[in-house]
């Protein structure tokens, strides 16, 4: 292993030779491969000058009239060193401009591995100013990566304002447990349960027993369930009748139905409970209903009924007496609903909303499938989907932008890279590569709002194309420098 110790610069050049006899012994790639590095660092502009100043020395450059990727080099300038045209910073390649996106997609074509492993592994045996930014770039570009993504993170809650009176707004879903189905249906105001035996999931049979708490409850304004089969024509043509609105969910997305979905698991818990017990379902709902809502005084019987309801535990006479609620109630609620979703949202990301016709990936099963924005509707985060020559309707949680291939790799990598961009990208490195630095987390790039045809690479004319995962680093992947 050379040695990279500081040396005084006397105007005189060490010569490399006695200690690496030849590129070959020093990096055991084929000979065409050691051509085309050497080739392409002559072709890149910055490398060519930094060549020169290597062999030449750095003595007598002023490292304010250096352009901007050249002064990162002369920074570095104790730990570069060149044989037979290609440079080397502390043992690692520095690949020219034409030869990086072969490299990245080399590396990272092995095993797909996310990026900060893919800016590790690299940064292992290879350098270049910008590294980890244009790993990062790469990879948001990758169809195999996007396509096996993991979920996104959760987006901030969507409370659901607290109705002024009881069974105005209610949640309704279907719930099945060991061949058991049943109807749920939750007040948003009093939280008041329902639990239904259904002798099956049909519109017909669900109608029946929504009359028949209607008569008891009285007919909410607004119900909110799921697609199937609250959306057929039957359920349309019920609410039409008895003057009430159903809001469906996103299909696949039960928070959006929130209340009911938690209703459900609510029955759900109460059956297998009792189930278990071998004890009397009706009185762990009758139970249930006249328990106080956490974090408040009232019970949902005493919030829908104004009274605790009696069961066959002991109380008083008095105690069962209908009382008015506290001045205030509602806004004790409303404020223990803000509380719900703060806690929730510690951990939530608001994400930008899509636009018509914007690329975006949909999950699919397990994977993501690529698919088109056709249309926002009236419900919160929700979008009318095309794929495959159908539409979906599906709730943003399912819904990534597709990155694709952007121009601003070709600007940003070319030799006529502009002014800003540069300074930019300088600015980057200084900050993330270090003669020992570990790698940085880098950002993510932005998401244009519709794919570019398949991918172009900057060096699509050069020599590389013909070589395509070539033995260029196989022997380094394998043994490392020598």
């Amino acid at each position: 292993m050379l040695s990279r110790a500081f040396l005084k610069e006397t105007g005189q050049e060490v010569d490399m030779t006695p200690v690496i006899h030849s590129i070959k012994e020093y990096l055991p790639i084929p000979a065409d491969e050691i051509k085309m590095l050497q080739d392409e660092t002559e072709r890149d502009i910055n490398l060519r000058a930094v060549l020169d100043f290597v062999r030449k020395g750095w003595r007598k450059i002023e490292r304010k009239l250096l352009p901007v990727e050249q002064k990162i080099y002369f920074d570095l300038r104790d730990e570069l060193f060149e044989k037979e045209g290609i440079i080397f910073y502390n043992d690692k390649i520095v690949v020219p401009k034409m030869l990086r996106r072969h490299m990245m997609d080399y590396i990272h074509g092995l095993a797909h591995l996310g990026i900060n492993k893919t800016v590790a592994r690299m940064r292992k045996i290879m350098y270049w100013p910008g590294l980890a930014q244009d790993v990062a770039e790469f990879i948001g570009f990758c169809s195999v990566c996007q396509t096996y993504q993991d979920n996104p993170p959760k987006e901030p809650l969507i409370a659901t304002e607290i109705p002024s009176l009881p069974f105005t707004q209610v949640g309704m879903d279907i719930g099945e447990y060991k061949g058991f189905t049943f109807l749920v249906i939750e007040d948003y105001y009093s939280r008041w349960l329902e639990i239904i035996p259904l002798k099956s999931k049909a519109a017909k049979e669900i109608i029946k027993k929504l009359a028949a708490v209607f008569i008891n409850h009285g007919v909410p304004k607004i119900i909110r369930c799921d697609n199937n089969p609250f959306k057929s024509e039957e359920m349309q043509a019920f609410a039409k009748k008895w003057k009430t609105t159903i809001k469906t969910a996103s299909p696949l997305y039960p928070k959006s139905n929130g209340l009911s979905e938690k209703g459900v698991g609510i029955a759900k818990k109460l059956i297998k409970k009792c189930w278990h017990s071998k004890s009397d379902l009706d009185q762990a709902l009758l139970e249930y209903r006249v328990t106080p809502i956490t974090g408040l005084q009232y019970s949902p019987s005493e919030l829908l009924m104004g009274r605790i309801l009696r069961t066959t535990a002991p109380v008083t006479t008095e105690i069962l007496k209908p009382k008015l609620l506290e001045e205030g109630t509602r806004n004790r609620m409303e404020k223990l609903k803000q509380k719900q979703k703060k806690n929730y949202d510690a951990h939530a990301r608001e994400k930008p909303e899509f636009s018509p016709d914007q690329w975006v990936y949909m999950r699919w099963g397990d994977k993501w499938k690529e698919a088109k924005i056709s249309d926002k509707l009236a419900e919160p985060r929700s979008y009318l989907v095309a794929a495959d020559g159908k539409e979906y309707r599906r709730n943003s949680s399912f819904l990534r932008p597709r990155k694709s291939q952007a121009d601003s790799w070709k600007s940003r990598h070319s030799q006529g890279m502009s002014k800003d961009d540069a300074q930019g990208e300088a600015s980057q490195d200084l900050k993330e590569e270090g003669p020992s630095g570990t790698p940085k987390s880098p950002e993510k790039p932005k998401s244009p709002a519709k794919p570019d045809s398949p991918r172009i690479s900057t060096w699509t004319a050069s020599p590389i194309k013909a070589l395509p995962h070539t033995k260029v680093l196989e022997k380094l992947i394998e043994n490392g420098p020598e």
